[in-house]
């Protein structure tokens, strides 16, 4: 029994001895993987900071990530402080290609249009996530970036949670959002804070006055088959009918307080 144990002892060992060796050879090919999915979903560039891969603990991160492009179609730019990924641990990473758990902080988003997203259709597939976490993350939309007409709209996500998620843009995680405090920016100066929670949304401030206004939404599910440019587009639509029954919330709360009711 104590030669079997010796035995199960310095195998164990030894697989932990190569999962780290292995981590720490891999971990940039595997940021590099990382950088050219991004990139190849906008058909631009990449560069990626620093990374780590602990194979043995189940956890991948790397810091400093950008991803842009800039040419006659258009311009985005997507800059991001830290991103840690969740893995099985003890080398399952290797069988299990999925993010338990994504955690991305500090990012900067400015995307001029649409046009940008999904030319052609990219050879690999697109990263996946049971559960992503955003901290710290701005969104610069320019003027008609998603309906024609419209002004610069900024979004100031404080903190956000979302669950399982196909990463077709870097939006596509509004799918499956839980979760989220976030500060909205709209032309003409116009400031509203956003709270979503168990399926209601509350907007206070600009429009809205001091107290809040909640609605309950729907958010559709992601479409499996959807390309990029399809999902930006369902996310605009779904904007404007979250707007619209804002501002008709709204609307009712002030009637409701003129008459005293």
């Amino acid at each position: 029994m104590r030669r079997v144990a010796l035995i199960v002892a310095g195998v164990i060992g030894l697989w932990i001895a190569v999962l780290v060796a292995a981590g720490a050879l891999y971990a940039g090919r595997a940021a590099d993987q990382v950088g050219e999915r991004l990139a190849e979903s906008i058909q631009g560039t990449y560069r990626i900071g620093d990374s780590s891969l602990a194979l043995v603990r189940g956890r991948f991160a790397l810091s400093d990530l950008h991803v842009g492009r800039d040419d006659e179609v258009g311009r985005l730019s997507l800059d991001v402080r830290d991103v840690a990924c969740d893995l099985p641990p003890l080398g399952l990473a290797a069988v299990m290609r999925m993010c338990r758990t994504l955690e991305v902080s500090g990012v900067d988003l400015e995307v001029s249009t649409i046009a940008l997203f999904q030319l052609k259709k990219p050879r690999r597939p697109p990263l996946r996530a049971d559960a992503i976490v955003v901290d710290d993350a701005k969104i610069a939309l320019a003027p008609s970036a998603l309906v024609p007409g419209s002004g610069a709209i900024g979004v100031a996500i404080v903190h956000a949670e979302a669950g399982p998620t196909r990463l077709v843009t870097p939006l596509s995680w509004l799918f499956a959002l839980r979760a989220m405090d976030a500060q909205l920016s709209l032309p003409a100066g116009i400031a509203i804070r956003l709270t979503y929670r168990d399926g209601m949304l509350a907007a206070q401030g600009s429009l809205f006055g001091a107290r809040p206004v909640r609605v309950p939404i729907s958010i559709p599910p992601a479409d499996e088959h959807a390309d990029a440019r399809t999902q930006l587009r369902t996310l605009a639509r779904l904007g404007v009918t979250v707007a619209t029954q804002l501002v008709a919330a709204r609307a009712k709360d002030w009637l409701r307080d003129q008459l005293g009711l």
